[in-house]
């Protein structure tokens, strides 16, 4: 059986398009992931699997359209053929182990795509090299344990500590780079920790960084205003994980703060922003999770059913009126209830929010007081965000609030 190289990437060339056409499909990432415990197949991402195990996984999967599964050491003729019927889903099969296939695809995409070398002056290219290898061993989940990748990090990064934290930098969402040599630098002298490299395997190519701390580190970057300045001129994107001990989870990590950028992008909650940090979009990144669980159970995106009655009723009558009362009620729960604080955020006077929660009083009736009524008032108030701002869908004018 001959492992057809070029057909993926004939294939992926193909993806790129209609990825780039699909817009704006959330879930259009153009990504490599390894088939797992994913419930929904999305589109525009390349999986990769086990012959062995294939079969399991797509048996319980949604599987969107224009999605691709790469199957790995298939040894019998047929074997693929097995597989359940997914006539949205790409599938070329491999004889090689899954480890193999991951490396020389990877390997395959950076030299089809890569259009300059990138030669950055003062960085040791070794090192750049190394790091490359080891990340595309953690990606690949050939390097896996937390004592082996921490050596490996302790030899190539002079300011490892136990505590590690990924940095992602990714090209603005209508522009594609193709030298990374000025901004690499700008970032490198603005982020003299962190350990910064160019991750080639991706068809936009991206930085990836490891940042090392001596304890639990979330919500501050140091020489923000520095780091913002160079990400603006050069037109990129950062996003910011928690840290973590376990190393061995980097993969997850990496997944999550890649994905963050996505969401965050589309949601626009600060004008200008170009650093995400995971924790500020840790909430919507749960609602996005089980958005594409919710898809796979129930074939639709109508994620209205998980929302409060209320939230659904002031968007409505915010509609009809043209008021803001649902942003008053978010920020004002969002606020602790604080007048003075939800009128800093909404920039209007303290006298206005109150006349404004006293109005939203009248509607709906809420007991403020009822702290498990407030915290899911808040809670659908992100969902009803994310509905409208990520999924792109608005709420039906002819339908009645429904129940919780």
């Amino acid at each position: 059986m001959k492992d057809n190289f070029d057909l993926v990437l004939q294939q992926m060339r193909t993806l790129i398009v209609s990825v780039k056409r699909s817009a704006p499909d959330i879930q259009a990432d153009t990504r490599i992931e390894m088939a797992d415990d994913q419930d929904t197949v999305c589109t525009g991402v390349i999986y990769l699997a086990e012959a062995g195990q294939a079969a399991d996984w797509l048996a319980g999967a949604y599987v969107q359209p224009a999605s691709y599964l790469l199957v790995a050491n298939v040894t019998e003729a047929g074997q693929v053929a097995k597989l359940p019927a997914c006539h949205d889903m790409t599938v070329v099969e491999f004889s090689c182990p899954l480890s193999t296939l991951y490396n020389r695809l990877t390997k395959a995409i950076a030299k089809r795509f890569e259009k300059h070398a990138v030669v950055t002056p003062g960085a040791d290219a070794q090192q750049q090299d190394r790091l490359l290898q080891l990340w595309r061993q953690i990606r690949s989940r050939t390097m896996q344990g937390t004592v082996e990748i921490q050596q490996q990090l302790r030899q190539l990064c002079p300011n490892y500590q136990p505590y590690v934290r990924l940095i992602v930098v990714v090209p603005d969402e209508q522009a594609k780079r193709e030298d990374w040599t000025a901004p690499l630098q700008q970032l490198r002298a603005a982020m003299p920790g962190c350990c910064l490299f160019l991750n080639k395997d991706m068809v936009d190519e991206e930085i990836v960084g490891f940042q090392f701390f001596d304890r639990q580190t979330f919500g501050v970057i140091e020489n923000e205003a520095n780091i913002t300045a160079a990400l603006k001129q050069n037109k990129l994107r950062m996003m910011v994980s928690n840290s973590t001990r376990d190393y061995g989870k980097l993969n997850t990590l990496y997944s999550l703060t890649r994905r963050t950028g996505l969401v965050a992008e589309r949601l626009n909650l600060q004008r200008g922003e170009r650093i995400y940090h995971y924790e500020r979009y840790g909430m919507y990144q749960i609602i996005d999770l089980c958005t594409q669980r919710y898809m796979s159970l129930f074939s639709h995106s109508d994620i209205m059913y998980l929302v409060h009655p209320i939230v659904v009723h002031l968007t409505r009558y915010d509609e009809s009126h043209r008021t803001n009362l649902r942003d008053v009620l978010f920020y004002y729960l969002q606020n602790s209830q604080d007048l003075k604080r939800t009128a800093e955020t909404l920039y209007m006077h303290r006298n206005t929010v109150a006349n404004k929660i006293n109005q939203i009083r009248s509607i709906c009736s809420i007991d403020f007081e009822d702290g498990g009524l407030c915290q899911r008032l808040l809670f659908s108030c992100q969902v009803i965000l994310y509905y409208e701002r990520v999924l792109q869908q608005r709420l039906s004018r002819n339908e009645e609030p429904r129940n919780s």
